[in-house]
C-alpha cells in the first residue's frame, strides 16, 4: 500500500508540473497552476530576465509555505524532478521556468487558491537582488495555461 501512495503522490507532483509531450513548445506564460483537489502542492512556471549574470536562489510566494527550485529529468525513459540549487541567468538573457523543465515547486499551499486571483511571487538573487512579482493563478484544464496546441 505505500508504494501505492508513493507512486500516486509521484504522479501528481509531475502531472502538477506539466509533464506532457508539448511542454517545451509555445511561449511561456507566467502562472501559478490551480492545485487539484485538496491537493497541498502546486507549481509556478514564470519567465525574469538579468541585466547582469546572476543566479536565482530562491523563491517564496505568498499562502504557501515552502517553494523550491526543481527541474525535470529524463533518467533512462523515466522523467523525474530534482530540487536544484539555483538556476544561472546571463547577462541580458531570460530565464524561463515552464511546465515540463525548471519550475518553481510549491509545497503548503494551506488551501484558499483560486483561479483568477493574484498572489505576490518574491525572487532572490545571489547577487542580493530581490525581485516581487503578481502572478495570477490559473487552471490549466480550463484556460490552456502551459499547454500549446490543446
Amino acid at each position: 500500500m505505500r508504494s501505492f501512495v508513493t507512486a500516486l503522490l509521484a504522479s501528481l507532483a509531475l502531472t502538477s508540473c506539466g509533464v506532457d509531450g508539448d511542454a517545451t513548445s509555445g511561449t511561456v506564460e507566467s502562472f501559478i497552476r490551480l492545485p487539484a483537489p485538496g491537493a497541498d502542492m502546486s507549481a509556478a512556471y514564470l519567465s525574469v530576465t538579468s541585466d547582469q549574470d546572476d543566479r536565482l536562489v530562491s523563491a517564496t510566494i505568498e499562502g504557501v509555505d515552502r517553494v523550491e527550485l526543481h527541474t525535470v529529468l529524463d533518467e533512462n525513459g523515466v522523467m523525474k524532478m530534482r530540487q536544484v540549487e539555483g538556476y544561472d541567468v546571463a547577462a541580458g538573457e531570460t530565464l524561463i521556468l515552464k511546465p515540463g523543465s525548471n519550475h518553481l515547486m510549491l509545497f503548503g499551499l494551506g488551501g484558499g487558491f483560486e483561479a483568477g486571483e493574484t498572489r505576490d511571487v518574491t525572487l532572490t538573487f545571489a547577487s542580493g537582488r530581490v525581485e516581487t512579482l503578481p502572478i495570477e493563478v490559473k487552471d490549466p484544464l480550463r484556460s490552456g495555461g502551459g499547454h500549446s496546441g490543446h
